[in-house]
Order: C-alpha cells, then structure tokens, then sequence
C-alpha cells in the first residue's frame, strides 16, 4: 500500500510541474537562482541567467547568425577543414582535414598559416555558442546585459575568447541575424553605431 501511494505522488508532482510551463518553471528556477546567488552559492546566478534566457528566446526567438565577416571569411579560405566531433566518451575532438580550394590549391594544415587555422577554430566556436544562447565572455553581468538588449530588440556585442588566445564578436542589433567578425572590423564598424 505504501508503495502505491508513492507511485501516485510522484505522478501528481509530475503532473503538477508539467501544469506550471516554461515561463513559471523558468522564472521559478531564475528565483531560487537568485536567493542562492544572494545567499552565495557557487553558479546560482548564472542557473538563473539560464531561465531567464530559456524564457525569453521563448517570447522573442533563439539566436541566429548569418554570413561571417570579410576578415573572418580571408581566415577560413586560408584553412584547411575543421571538424568538431564527440569521441566515444563524449569528449569534442578536433581535426583538421586537407581540403582542394576552387583554383585547386591544396590547402592543409602544413601550409596554413596559424593565425588563420586559429580565427577559424574561434569563428566556429563562437557561432556555436551564439546559436546556443550563450551571449559570449565578460562575466555574468555583461551577458544578462546582452541578454536584456535581446529581449528588448537592441544592440548585443557578445565577445568569445578561444582558449588559442584569438577573440571573435558577434553583433546582432534588432534581433537580426548576429555577424561574426574580427575585434578591428568590430571597432571600426562600432564607431558608425554611436
């Protein structure tokens, strides 16, 4: 009998969480974030930047990115292919392939220049990043700052370090499509926005 009334418990508190939605669940979630975040538990902010990001790509739409940057694309014509993919643990390995360019240049590893293989690796990272809702590098307050600007339609300049020491931004105002590009084509662009 005991067993029973557990069994219909746990099927009520599933019933009644699934009643709640997105937006309460997320902003529940984003409340308790912020008591523990006040009460200092480690990470608690940005579990609540996660609901309130999940609640607001609901209402206004997830992320998108359109055509790279003429620096960001000189980089990728320069590299060999890059693959992302997870190994049998689950782990994202990287590898490079040799690839023919359309004048039939062969273009490896061997004969690319690093900083293009780098900007490349970064580009990629970042647009995967960006596409996810993660509105770049800068610390909490400057992606809640992003996503605030996302929500209200505004201007989001969402910066992605690599680990290789290269950094690409992503820029999206209106919510349209974010542009990736290099951090001198950004300030010289940035300086026609003020």
């Amino acid at each position: 009998m005991k067993k029973h009334l557990m069994w219909c418990g746990s099927i009520t508190f599933m019933m009644l969480a699934g009643c709640a939605g997105p937006n309460s669940t997320a902003r529940n979630v984003e409340t308790a974030a912020s008591i523990n975040s006040l009460a200092g538990v480690p990470g608690a902010g940005w579990v609540g930047l996660a609901a309130s990001a999940a609640d607001i790509f609901s209402k206004v739409g997830k992320p998108t990115t359109g055509k790279p940057s003429e620096g960001i694309l000189k980089h990728m014509r320069q590299s060999p292919q890059l693959l992302k993919l997870p190994n049998k643990e689950g782990k994202i390995t990287t590898r490079w392939v040799t690839r023919k360019d359309k004048d039939g240049r062969v273009i490896s590893v061997e004969n690319s220049p690093k900083e293009s293989m780098a900007y490349t690796e970064a580009y990629i990272d970042a647009t995967s990043r960006f596409l996810g809702g993660d509105f770049g590098d800068g610390g909490e307050a400057k992606v809640r700052a992003n996503l605030e600007a996302w929500e209200k339609g505004g201007l989001v300049v969402a910066e992605y370090n690599d680990p290789n020491g290269t950094k690409v931004i992503i820029v999206s105002n209106h919510n349209d499509p974010g542009e990736a590009m290099l951090p001198t084509e950004w300030a010289e662009k940035a300086k026609s926005q003020k």
